[in-house]
């Protein structure tokens, strides 16, 4: 899980990198002859910090409770076999030693023990897989609803190019924080359109800081 914001950075650098493209395709729709040549002022750029937006977008921090949530479930169903196990083998141990059972037996209640052992360590692969999976999953969902709210916000906006950015190691390293950081912007709008789309009202005090 630690990966997590690494991945969506990876991730939201492409979506806005293929925003930026289809601006300029739209752009390169409408030129006449007389404006091929646009002048760098009129291009605006603005940013959205990564790190900033998953820590406050409702959707991902919500999705991502629950996958780990269902890792600690599943890291303790492993635990709780594990140690039954390991309390089997202790007892076949001490009835060897005590002599309580024949050879032919505890070697048979030995093979049983090892063919479980191999199990666990099978369904620890298998849902560490799933794991991963559902993880992919995630970051796939948390960048598409990022791109599809992009695309809305920017028609308004009318950015030739939104980047991202993170609070270390970022793409930006100096910029008009007043005028280009739209990271603000981004989330309060992601932020309604999810709670709209779950039926969640906002907060008086939501309300009154609009």
């Amino acid at each position: 899980m630690k990966n997590i914001s690494l991945y969506l950075s990876i991730f939201a650098l492409v979506a806005v990198t293929l925003l930026f493209i289809d601006r300029m395709k739209s752009n390169s729709a409408h030129k006449t002859k007389g404006s091929e040549n646009i002048a760098e002022s009129d291009s605006k750029i603005a940013y959205v910090n990564i790190d900033s937006l998953v820590d406050s977008y409702d959707f991902y921090n919500e999705i991502k409770t629950n996958l780990i949530g269902k890792q600690k479930n599943m890291e303790a169903d492993l635990e709780s076999r594990y140690k039954s196990l390991q309390n089997r083998a202790y007892d076949l141990q001490q009835k060897v030693e005590k002599k309580m059972m024949t050879p032919t037996t505890a070697q048979s209640e030995q093979e049983k023990l090892m063919a479980q052992q191999q199990q666990i360590m099978n369904d620890k692969q298998n849902l560490e897989a799933q794991l991963g999976e559902e993880n992919q999953k995630m970051l796939i969902q948390t960048l598409d609803s990022i791109t599809k709210f992009l695309k809305v916000y920017n028609k308004s906006h009318n950015y030739t190019l939104i980047l991202s950015n993170q609070s270390v190691g970022g793409t930006v390293l100096l910029a008009n924080d007043k005028n280009m950081n739209i990271t603000k912007e981004v989330i309060e709008g992601l932020n309604k359109n999810y709670r709209k789309k779950s039926g969640v009202k906002e907060s008086s005090e939501e309300t009154k800081n609009k």
